[in-house]
């Protein structure tokens, strides 16, 4: 295969991606009766939807081929990895009080923009509209797993898998925080920082969470190919 094909292949695949998360948005039930919650659900999926390469949820779908037959089904449980990294973002650039994302506002910068003039603290009314934003998103990843379709036991496996996914970046987030007032703060703890943080969320577990949907796959994925995983998601030096 050739650098077209891969290329050719990789956009069919983000295309089909993209296609299966605007299904689900459009699926979604949700508190279509009041006002504030259909701005602030229409507020995630704009962020989602915000271009992104889609590599995770692509590595999802070939970590999954990699041990079994190719199932269309996998698409929905893979965007849980994208409806995951919207969660992570979303708090993420609250903390790191970014406000932009992909060249368009945050989330909390969208909210703020809105209630500007309408409440007596904008900041503090935004960010927490956007905490609770995130929170819904990572609600939205675990249901759109757990309601692929696929066997229910692979689906909880993989489900166990995304939530230590989200536990691991956690204390990479911490570790994160902890940099800006830690006088020690090593070498090795950054590296340590981006191995829970990016490693876990880009990589091994997209890998992982592919592998989990198949019974006959080997107890653990190998050490070489979560090597290769992990290596990969580690910036540049």
């Amino acid at each position: 295969m050739n650098t077209s094909d891969y290329d050719t292949e990789f956009r069919r695949m983000r295309d089909r991606v993209d296609t299966e998360l605007k299904a689900y948005f459009d699926s979604m039930g949700g508190m279509k009766s009041d006002p504030v919650c259909v701005t602030v659900t229409s507020m995630i999926r704009d962020f989602t939807m915000n271009g992104g390469k889609r590599i995770r949820p692509i590595l999802v779908v070939l970590g999954h081929d990699l041990f079994a037959p190719h199932d269309e089904r996998v698409y929905r449980a893979a965007i849980s990895i994208e409806l995951t990294q919207t969660y992570l973002l979303i708090h993420d650039d609250i903390m790191d009080q970014s406000e932009t994302r992909r060249g368009k506002p945050s989330l909390h910068a969208a909210a703020r923009a809105q209630v500007t003039g309408v409440v007596s603290d904008p900041r503090r009314i935004s960010e927490n509209i956007a905490i609770v934003a995130g929170d819904l998103a990572d609600s939205y990843a675990h249901q759109a797993l757990l309601g692929c379709g696929l066997p229910p036991n692979e689906t909880m496996a993989a489900n166990m898998e995304l939530s230590r996914i989200i536990e691991m970046t956690g204390y990479g987030q911490l570790i994160d925080i902890s940099s800006s007032y830690n006088p020690d703060f090593s070498q090795k703890d950054l590296l340590r920082l981006h191995m829970l943080k990016t490693a876990q969320i880009y990589h091994r577990g997209s890998t992982q969470d592919g592998r989990a949907f198949e019974r006959n796959c080997p107890e653990h994925t190998s050490p070489e190919l979560l090597r290769h995983a992990s290596g990969n998601s580690l910036p540049a030096s």
